[in-house]
């Protein structure tokens, strides 16, 4: 696979990130720990040992041009430094196996908007008898678990799901592309998962995204007035 492109492509988004965040008055320290990429060996090593769980394209992609990431800035409020910020995403050695309870996990956001009920086809009675795989994404992420789910019977196209201090789990993004795009929608902000839960984004992380990410704010309430309305 020719990862220039990518590379390029990943460059240019580090770029614009930061030049976002240094046009923001009050941001300071900017940090951004660049890593070396996996290898294909390590990729295959850990499709081996978590057969059959196998990355997708997307991760796999990213992980051969950065093993993990780490983005962090922080605030100058009323005079003193705020550490605000921070994407991180695993390295390959750290996305372990998490255990789960299958009773935990909440809806689809379509089985919410339709109320449709989860149906006893074949793939359902599949389900039941394999387990779901979930994987570590973010060791960091803070008041919850963040997890790439494979979910049987093929295992194929893993979402992205977070589970809140209830023990809860919340569907986040259809895969990794799409949650990287939403961690830099939100700035990295901690605990702005909580959007996608039942109890919503607390005061505090309101707050900042008003002042940082305001369009992603209010399309998060849109989206949390949608699913429970």
């Amino acid at each position: 696979m020719d990862l220039a492109p990518a590379a390029s492509e990943l460059a240019a988004v580090w770029k614009s990130v930061r030049a976002f965040l240094e046009n923001i008055e009050g941001v300071k320290r900017i940090t951004f720990s660049e890593r070396a990429g996996a290898s294909a060996s390590a990729i295959s090593s850990w499709e081996h040992a978590n057969h059959p769980a196998k990355l997708p394209e997307d991760l796999s992609a990213f992980l051969q041009l950065s093993d993990g990431m780490q983005l962090t800035w922080a605030l100058d409020y009323m005079g003193e430094e705020m550490p605000l910020g921070c994407m991180h995403l695993n390295d390959i050695r750290k996305m372990q196996r998490v255990n789960i309870i299958e009773a935990d996990i909440g809806p689809m956001p379509s089985e919410r908007i339709t109320g449709a009920p989860r149906s006893g086809n074949a793939a359902q009675v599949s389900r039941e008898r394999l387990p779901i795989l979930a994987f570590d994404l973010d060791s960091q992420v803070m008041d919850g678990q963040l997890c790439l789910f494979f979910r049987p019977p093929n295992y194929a196209e893993p979402q992205v799901w977070f589970r809140d201090l209830s023990r809860k789990w919340h569907f986040v993004a259809h895969s990794f592309t799409d949650y990287f795009r939403l961690m830099i929608m939100h700035v990295g902000l901690a605990r702005w998962q909580y959007a996608f839960t039942d109890v919503g984004l607390d005061p505090a992380t309101k707050h900042w995204l008003r002042l940082f990410a305001p369009n992603r704010l209010a399309l998060d309430a849109d989206h949390h007035r949608l699913l429970h309305n």
